[in-house]
């Protein structure tokens, strides 16, 4: 995958977080492993040329700080169905924002509805044997990783 394609989505994170957390995000550095989620936000993306899918990975205590600032709400009021609602929004924004910045090139393709994952240790790995490329999201809020897959129909190089 090129870093082009990726792109999209690191900066979807970046101003999702700016305008509806208001706190800054800083990418990992590539070695960098993503934290050990507790709840994912996977969301796949679906077209005529291109397929693949984006997922967004949380510890607890990220997933709760960074839905409690979403939503105004204080962290202990922040429930399962909160979370699962407040986590497929946060993926829905940053998968919307990539879609919009790659129709322009020929990534172009549908949004699914997101999908929730939860419980512990729960590791994500999107199309298995198909390249992905990884960040960890670092906030004041907490880290938190990215996953990203996407191929060209007739080229799963890509």
């Amino acid at each position: 995958m090129t870093v082009d394609v990726f792109k999209p989505f690191v900066t979807g994170i970046i101003d999702m977080a700016s305008m509806m957390l208001g706190v800054e995000v800083e990418v990992g550095e590539e070695s960098e492993d993503i934290p050990e989620p507790i709840v994912s936000g996977l969301i796949n993306l679906d077209g005529e040329d291109a397929r693949g899918q984006v997922a967004m990975s949380f510890p607890k205590e990220t997933a709760v700080k960074m839905v409690a600032a979403m939503l105004g709400f204080e962290e202990d009021e922040v429930d399962e169905e909160a979370l699962s609602d407040g986590t497929g929004e946060m993926v829905n924004i940053v998968a919307g924002y990539a879609k919009g910045k790659l129709s322009e090139t020929q990534y172009k393709f549908q949004l699914s509805l997101p999908t929730i994952v939860g419980g512990p240790a729960h590791n994500v790995k999107l199309f298995r044997g198909k390249k992905t490329q990884q960040a960890r999201m670092k906030t004041e809020l907490g880290d938190f990783g990215l996953t990203v897959w996407m191929a060209l129909e007739n080229n799963d190089e890509t």
